[in-house]
C-alpha cells in the first residue's frame, strides 16, 4: 500500500495558475523528457493544444507501460477564448466481436478473452484524440510537434531504476509477446539501469504518421497493418472496427465547491461527477474547523465517499448504451440528503459494491499544460493495467491496451460488455476555475483513487490554503474492501 501512494504522488500532475502572472506557459507530465518535449513545442511557438500531443506522443516512449497509441483517455480544453470547456472522449471502445455470449458464456469465458493478449485489445481512441484536438486547435504543424518526439525515440534516453524496476516486475506478461520482450529484453534480459533505450519503430511509425496523417491510423496503410498482425493472432479487434471507431465530444460536468467552479470529465469518465458529488456533499462540513487530515476529517471524508462510490458502481455507464444523468446527483438538495446520514460519531455499514470498478486499473498518465496566451488543457491518457495487454506491434512499436478487462465480469451490470461500448473510467481530467480563470488544472492516476485523491489537494489548496506542493504531498486516504487504507 505504501508504495502506491509513492507512485500516486509522483505521478499527480497539476498546475497552479496565478492570475497576475499571465504570460506564464507551465507544463507538468509524470516524465521530465515529456515534459522537455511539450515545453520544446511551446518555445517554438505552439499553443497549450500542440504542446499536449507531443507529450501524449513523447510518453509512450518514456513510460510505455501507462498509455501510448494504443491505449485512449480523456481530454479537458479550455481555450482562452471560448465560453465553454470542450470535453474529448477518446476512450477505447470494445470491438464488435466482443459479443457478451461468447464472453459471458461460462465462469472462464470473461478472463479467457479479457484478461491479457491480441483478444482482450479494445480499439484504441488516443490517435483519433490528437488529430481531433490539432485540427481543431493546433496553432503549428505535426512535423514541427513530433520533431522533439522524434529526436526522443531516434536518441533514446538513460533506463532509470523505475523503469528498470517495472520491466521486471511484469516479466511475465511481457516475455509472452516477441515484439515486446525484445525492446525491453534485447539479450533475453531486462535492460538495465542507466543503459541507453532507442525506439527506432516509434521514431518510423512518426515520421510515417507525419507523411500521411494521423488518419492513416484508422483508415491507412498503418491500420492494414496493425489488422493483419491481429488476424494472424485471432485478436477480436478487426480492420472494421479501426475504421469505425467513433470520437465523441461530450458536455462537461460542472459543480461549485466553496465559491470555486469545478468542470470536469462527464461518464464514462465518470470520476469527475463522483469528484463534483464528493466536494458538495462535504461542503457542508466545517472542515477546517476538524483539522486537515484529522481523524474527524478523515470520517467524515470517507462516509461521504462511500455514498459516492456507491453511486458510481449503481448508476456510471456509458451513456450511450445506458441512460445516464448526473444531473440527477449534482444538486445542493442531494448533497444535503447525504450529509443527513453521515454520523460524525460512528461507520455507516459498507455498502459498496466493486462489481464495476474491481479490475480498473490504477495505471495511467496525466498531463497538465498552460501556455502563455492562458490556453489550458488536461488529459490523462492509459492502456489500462501496466503495459496493457503485452502485445506490441512487431513493425511500428505500438504497445496495446488490455480495455476489454475493465468492463464487468458480471454479464448483468451496466457496465458489462457490449459491442462498440465504453467501459467507465474513474479519470477525471479536471479544471477549477475561480472568477472566470483557471486557478487550478489538474489529474491523476490511481483508477477510482483518483477521486478522493483530487478532492483532497482541492480542499487542501481552497480550504486550508496550502502552498499546492504540501497539497501534493500530504498523506492520502481511501475507502476499498470495506476499509481506510
Amino acid at each position: 500500500m505504501r508504495q502506491f501512494l509513492i507512485i500516486a504522488l509522483f505521478l499527480t500532475t497539476i498546475i497552479r495558475g496565478e492570475e497576475s502572472n499571465e504570460n506564464q506557459q507551465m507544463v507538468t507530465t509524470a516524465h521530465h523528457l515529456a515534459t522537455a518535449a511539450a515545453t520544446t513545442v511551446l518555445q517554438h511557438g505552439g499553443n497549450a493544444v500542440d504542446a499536449a500531443i507531443a507529450a501524449m506522443f513523447a510518453l509512450p516512449i518514456v513510460e510505455p507501460w501507462a498509455s501510448g497509441l494504443g491505449g485512449g483517455g480523456f481530454a479537458i480544453v479550455q481555450m482562452k477564448n471560448d465560453s465553454v470547456p470542450l470535453v474529448l472522449d477518446y476512450r477505447e471502445q470494445a470491438p464488435e466481436e466482443a459479443n457478451p455470449a461468447l464472453l459471458y458464456r461460462d465462469s472462464e469465458s470473461f478472463r479467457f478473452y479479457a484478461y491479457t493478449g491480441y483478444r482482450s485489445i479494445c480499439v484504441p481512441g488516443m490517435v483519433a484524440g490528437a488529430e481531433f484536438l490539432l485540427n481543431k486547435y493546433g496553432s503549428i504543424n505535426l512535423a514541427q510537434i513530433l520533431q522533439p518526439v522524434i529526436e526522443l525515440a531516434r536518441n533514446g534516453f538513460p533506463v532509470s531504476f523505475k523503469f528498470y524496476k517495472k520491466i521486471t516486475q511484469y516479466y511475465d506478461l511481457i516475455d509472452m509477446n516477441s515484439a515486446t520482450s525484445s525492446i525491453y529484453y534485447p539479450h533475453y534480459l531486462p535492460i538495465g539501469e542507466g543503459e541507453v533505450l532507442t525506439r527506432e519503430d516509434l521514431a518510423v511509425l512518426y515520421e510515417t504518421i507525419i507523411e500521411k496523417g494521423l488518419t492513416d491510423f484508422y483508415h491507412g496503410s498503418i491500420a492494414d497493418k496493425i489488422a493483419d498482425d491481429f488476424h494472424l493472432n485471432t485478436a477480436l479487434l478487426t480492420r472494421n472496427d479501426l475504421s469505425s471507431y467513433s470520437l465523441k465530444t461530450r458536455k462537461p460536468v460542472n459543480g461549485n465547491y466553496k465559491g470555486y467552479e469545478i468542470i470536469s470529465v462527464p461518464p464514462p469518465g465518470y470520476g469527475g461527477a463522483a469528484l463534483i458529488e464528493l466536494l458538495q456533499i462535504l461542503e457542508g462540513f466545517d472542515l477546517k474547523e476538524m483539522h486537515f487530515n484529522s481523524g474527524e476529517y478523515v470520517h467524515v471524508f470517507i462516509e461521504a465517499l462511500k455514498h459516492v462510490l456507491n453511486d458510481r458502481e449503481t448508476y456510471a455507464a456509458d451513456p450511450d448504451f445506458e441512460p445516464v444523468s448526473c444531473e440527477n446527483f449534482l444538486t445542493p438538495a442531494r448533497a444535503q440528503l447525504v450529509r443527513s446520514k453521515i454520523d460524525t460519531l460512528s461507520a455507516s455499514p459498507t455498502r459498496v459494491s466493486p462489481v464495476a470498478s474491481k479490475y480498473e486499473s490504477e495505471n495511467a498518465s496525466h498531463v497538465s499544460i498552460v501556455d502563455s496566451e492562458g490556453n489550458c488543457v488536461a488529459f490523462t491518457n492509459t492502456i489500462n493495467f501496466y503495459f496493457g495487454s503485452g502485445v506490441t506491434h512487431p513493425r511500428y512499436g505500438i504497445l496495446f491496451n488490455n480495455g476489454l478487462f475493465n468492463f464487468s465480469q458480471d454479464s448483468l451490470n451496466i457496465n458489462a460488455v457490449e459491442p462498440g461500448k465504453r467501459s467507465v473510467s474513474s479519470m477525471a481530467p479536471t479544471i477549477v476555475m475561480r472568477n472566470d480563470k483557471p486557478l487550478l488544472v489538474l489529474g491523476s492516476s490511481g483508477g477510482a483513487r483518483t477521486i478522493s485523491t483530487l478532492a483532497n489537494i482541492i480542499i487542501a489548496v481552497t480550504v486550508f490554503e496550502m502552498p499546492l506542493q504540501q497539497a501534493i504531498d500530504a498523506p492520502r486516504f481511501f475507502y476499498e474492501d470495506g476499509k481506510v487504507q
